[in-house]
């Protein structure tokens, strides 16, 4: 009867060594089913970090080429037809620069003596979105209030010919900042290609819809 008391303490020593196996592998499991039911959203991110100012938006400058576009960005085109004034039509060649959101900036091309589209420069461009602003962080969608406290020597105007509400500072020249029609409290009924308006004229709160660099 005494051989057999050895063997008794032996077998629930076992029994508990083969518990604790079960139980890591029970912790290991979940740990693994966890991560493959997590799922991770990759977003492209566009890398152009390049202000807009004076003829240059991003790495896009007037009188130059288009150049490789940034990291994110894409480029589709289309043409405008255009009346010389002496009855005969001609051809407006547009780049629209675009993100996976968004339309960001519009490139209108110079004609030239080159028939290839490669080889057009760029004569004017306008910015579309808050991906581009300037040095004083003004963009599209910045307000008339951020405008005018940013830029204190700033002017307003009206296009007859355009029919186009903006204003200019000559702190960063040959910027056009637009406004809606939609955020002028009275309409300006002028056909003179520049008439230089109030700042009152606008709503406050009123938004910048696009900016022009020409």
């Amino acid at each position: 009867m005494k051989a057999l008391i050895p063997s008794l303490f032996v077998f629930p020593l076992l029994f508990s060594c083969g518990s604790g196996e079960e139980e890591v592998e029970t912790e290991s499991f979940n740990q693994t089913e966890e991560t493959v039911n997590t799922e991770e959203v990759v977003v492209t991110e566009v890398e152009n970090k390049i202000l807009l100012g004076s003829e240059v938006c991003g790495n896009f400058i007037i009188g130059k080429t288009v150049p490789d576009l940034p990291k994110g960005l894409k480029i589709r085109h289309f043409t405008k037809e255009l009346n010389n004034g002496s009855g005969s039509a001609m051809e407006e060649t547009h780049n629209v620069i675009f993100s996976q959101l968004e339309d960001v900036v519009e490139l209108i091309m110079d004609q030239g003596s080159n028939e290839h589209h490669d080889d057009r420069l760029i004569k004017e461009m306008i910015v579309l979105s808050n991906y581009y602003h300037t040095d004083d962080s003004i963009a599209v969608g910045s307000t008339i209030e951020d405008l005018k406290y940013t830029y204190a020597d700033h002017s307003f105007f009206y296009s007859g010919t355009e029919n186009k509400y903006y204003a200019e500072s000559p702190l960063i020249p040959k910027v056009e900042f637009i406004f809606s029609e939609d955020d002028v409290k009275k309409k300006v009924n002028s056909t003179a290609e520049k008439t230089q308006i109030s700042a009152s004229a606008f709503k406050d709160g009123a938004k910048i819809t696009k900016i022009r660099i020409y």
